[in-house]
Order: structure tokens, then sequence, then C-alpha cells
């Protein structure tokens, strides 16, 4: 029996794996919060920000995060590059309720982006601007979300 060893190339970017490992990774070696850029479907032209905490449960297709609002939510452009962290409206207690923003279950599969960096602060929230700190990220969010969901549909 002669067996010829083949050799294929995957179309699509298998995100979910590369994410986790990354994500996994990056629990180990840093140990401050972190925002991801997440894919939340066709017709949302903007990217979504999430923010992780090092400590956050990992399963297997997901890991937990507060999805945060937009810093302008009446702006659907693929360039909208701002997002705003409040100070004191996280909550990570599960189960309950009160009026702060609780975590969500984010899918690996959804993060194309991670983002470590710092930024300057206000008394209430954080403002991180992709646009000028950022760039060389969100053009890699630009990227991968057209390599693995398809083009911008206006």
């Amino acid at each position: 029996m002669n067996i010829t060893p083949v050799e294929q190339i995957p179309t699509a970017i298998d995100l979910a794996v590369n994410m986790r490992a990354h994500l996994l990774q990056l629990r180990t070696t840093f140990t401050k919060p972190f925002l991801v850029i997440i894919y939340e479907h066709r017709s949302l032209l903007r990217p979504t920000y999430a923010l992780s905490q090092p400590a956050a449960n990992f399963n297997l297709a997901t890991v937990r995060g507060h999805v945060l609002p937009s810093f302008q939510p009446h702006l659907n452009y693929f360039n909208n590059t701002k997002v705003k962290i409040p100070k004191e409206e996280l909550c990570n207690i599960a189960n309950h309720i009160c009026n702060k923003l609780h975590t969500q279950l984010i899918r690996f599969d959804k993060i194309c982006c991670v983002c470590v960096g710092t930024t300057n602060s206000t008394n209430d929230y954080w403002v991180y601007d992709f646009k000028d700190t950022y760039s060389s990220l969100f053009e890699q969010y630009k990227k991968t979300r057209v390599e693995v969901f398809g083009n911008y549909q206006v």
C-alpha cells in the first residue's frame, strides 16, 4: 500500500482556536484587564468592544467579559474607534440584579483582536481611541473581520 501525504491549507482562519490559545497565554502573563474587539453581526458596521479580566471563566468555546456600550451609539460607522469603560459601573457577581453592567459569555470565534495597552482616564471612565494609539490593532481587527466574516455591508 502506497500512502501519499496531502497538506491542506484552511481557507479561513480558525479564529476560535487561535484566540482561545492567545487569551489563555495572556491570562498567565498579563495581570490587568484587557480589551477585546468582537464581531457581533453583519448589519453592525462599528466594532464592539468587551473588557475581559485575567481571572475570567474560560470555557471550551467562551470566556466571560463585559460587553461595553458604544462611545457614540448613534454612529454605525466601521471606523468608530472609541470605547468608554466606566470605572464604577461594572459588576462581576453572577446571578443577581443591580444597575451595573454584568458579564456576558463571549465566543472565542467572535473575538477579532486583543488590546493590552493602557490609556489616560477621567474621574468616571477610561477612554480608549483605537484610531491614534492602537491604529495597528484596529487595522488588524478590520482585516480579520473581512477575512473571517466577509465584506462590510452598508
